[in-house]
Order: C-alpha cells, then structure tokens, then sequence
C-alpha cells in the first residue's frame, strides 16, 4: 500500500537538520565564551582592598617558597635573618636562591638580583603560627623574636679578655642577652656593671653563662669580658626583641653528660618544660661541648632551628664548642626525643632558656 507523507497544517516541522544543529552549538559556544571574558575582565577591574592585597601577596610568596624548596638540592641557614636554597633552573643548572629579612623587608636573591616580595619584615625566621594579625594583635602578650646576633671566640692563646659587638640590628628596649661556653677557666665576666648574670651551669669540664641588659641608645657598640688566662671562650651576643622586662626570662634547666659515638642515646637532647611553655615564649636550647663534636658544624636538632655553631680556640688542647639553636612556643607531641647528633665521643653540657613575650 502506498503510503502519503503530509505536513502538518500549521506548516511547522517536528525537528531540525544535524547542520542546524551543529550551527546553534557554536554559536551558543561562542556567546558563552563572550560572557565569560567580560565577567574575567569585570572581576579585575575591581579595586581589591588592603586585606585582599595582603591574601594574595601571601599566597604569591608562599608558592613562589614552596616552589623553590620543591626542586631544592641544598638547604642552609646563613644567619638569623638568611637562608640558603640551590635549586635547579629550567635549564637544569643550579641556581642559587636567597631569602633575607632585613630593615626594608623580605628579599629574595637569585643569583646576586635582589626582588623585594613583602614589605619591611623586620623579625627572624621560626616565629609563624595559626593567628592572623587581628588575632595576634589581641592576644594579651607579644612574642619575643632574635632580630639579630654577634659573636667572638678565642684563639687559643694567653689572652685573658675577649671583646664582642653588639648585633648591629639591635634596637633600644631589645634584650641584649650574652651567651659564653668556657673551658680551663671558672667563668666569664663582663667588663661593665650595666650587665646582670642570669644563668650560670658548669660540669664535665665545661661551663655556661649568660648576661643580659636592656639595648639603650647609650649601650656602647662593644663589650670586652674577662677570664682567667689560657681560657677558652666562645661567646654570642643576642638581640631579641619583645621581651618581658624588666626580667624577661621564665623557666630554666641544664643537664651534662657524655657523649659515646655509637649510642645517640647518650648525646644532648633537646629540654623544655612542657608545663609552662607557650606560643609566645622563645625557648632557646644551648649546647657546649669539648673539642668540634658536632657533625658538620651543625647540631641537627629535629624541631629547633640552628641560628650558629661556634667553636672556641680552634686546633688547641682547650678548644670548646658553642652550638645555639630555638624555636617559638613547645614543641608538637613527638614520637622520639630530639638529640644533638655528636660524630665523637665528648663531655658535653646543656642550658634551656625560655624567654617570655612582653605584655600588650
């Protein structure tokens, strides 16, 4: 039977052809893609405030961080306010990568080219937390930091006094806090009555102790302290900012003992009293020990940061090493107990130091 197709009376088809409809995905594609670009260029045109700013700059510095320590081949602290990154370039050759925190703030140096990334960071490293800057500023205590350090060793020979600078960083109202190891001689004292002894440890043939006074703009830019001949020294001098005065320090604990080369067990460990310490405290570890123990010249002390190793009267009978190393508030809940690595056997001694932050 032959069949009639007709088409409705109201002349209106009941689809469309794959031509047309191939036609209306592109040009549907291209509308959306004309509405997208002007949402982009509308959401750049508007002003972003001081907080937006300051997000993005945090999250421009902390990739740009994370990158570089991502394709790291070596990691080094130069001092309190510098560390150290080689990484590979996208040629494959080793670049050296720079990140300096000084008065005009956070630098980073890539290859002797200096590029400023944040604003007049004037704090050392080791000191970032949870808070944001509206809760730390209305937390009830400051959190005291190392703004800058010097030190001085003896040379083995008969002198009986040694002369160290104040950190050139120091402000008025720092904590200038003098730090000495010794050794063949009973202690280290100040030429000058503006400095005050406030910890003092000796045992296994060593001793360690620390003065301290408040930086004036009359605080003379040396100081020379004395000791009986033939000793050997090596000292640090300390500014730290935001400390509680007039007497800014809190708990405090030494320990001595010997270290055996096959057993880390018997090698310094880290001391805190876990009690007390909080997010605003410094706790400052110190590590003396007899002759140059430490592996590398470093004290790799997990969960502290290492600010110097000094060693005293170098290739002598007396020599004396002085290792400092800190961290911001207690450490996190470990399954081990942190210990100084020593690469010989030696008599050591140990002093803990918390620093309490200054009340807003």
């Amino acid at each position: 039977m032959q069949k009639t197709h007709r088409l409705r009376a109201n002349g209106f088809r009941s689809g469309y052809t794959l031509l047309e409809l191939v036609s209306a995905i592109a040009a549907a594609t291209l509308l959306l893609l004309i509405l997208a670009t002007s949402i982009a260029v509308s959401t750049h045109t508007v002003e972003l405030t001081g907080h937006d700013i300051a997000e993005q700059r945090t999250r421009d510095f902390a990739t740009r961080l994370q990158n570089d320590l991502r394709f790291a081949t070596r990691f080094q602290f130069i001092d309190a306010t510098r560390f150290e990154v080689d990484r590979l370039d996208a040629r494959g050759e080793t670049e050296s990568v720079v990140y300096q925190s000084d008065a005009d703030g956070l630098k980073r140096i890539v290859d002797g080219r200096s590029q400023l990334i944040a604003n007049r960071v004037l704090s050392t490293a080791a000191t970032f937390d949870h808070y944001d800057a509206g809760e730390q500023s209305r937390k009830s205590r400051l959190r005291p930091r190392i703004r800058d350090y010097r030190t001085a060793s003896t040379d083995g020979s008969g002198a009986s006094m040694l002369t160290i600078d104040v950190p050139e960083g120091a402000r008025d109202g720092d904590l200038l806090l003098l730090v000495c190891c010794f050794k063949n001689t009973f202690d280290v004292m100040p030429f000058s009555n503006q400095w005050t002894r406030s910890h003092y440890t000796t045992g296994a043939s060593l001793g360690i102790c620390a003065d301290y006074r408040l930086k004036q703009s009359t605080t003379p830019s040396t100081l020379t302290v004395g000791y009986l001949p033939y000793g050997d020294v090596a000292a640090i001098m300390l500014a730290i900012e935001n400390t509680d005065a007039p007497w800014p320090f809190g708990w405090s604990s030494s320990a001595r003992g010997s270290s055996s080369e096959l057993d880390a067990g018997t090698h310094p460990s880290a001391i805190e009293n876990s009690s007390s310490i909080d997010a605003e405290t410094l706790n400052l570890n110190l590590f003396a020990a007899s002759g140059t123990p430490f592996y590398d010249r470093t004290c790799q002390l997990p969960g502290f940061t290492p600010l110097n190793v000094l060693l005293g009267s170098p290739g002598s009978y007396g020599a004396c090493t002085l290792a400092t190393t800190f961290r911001s508030g207690p450490l996190p809940p470990m399954h081990f107990t942190p210990h100084v690595r020593h690469d010989q056997p030696t008599d050591w001694l140990t002093l803990a130091i918390e620093i309490n932050g200054g009340v807003q």
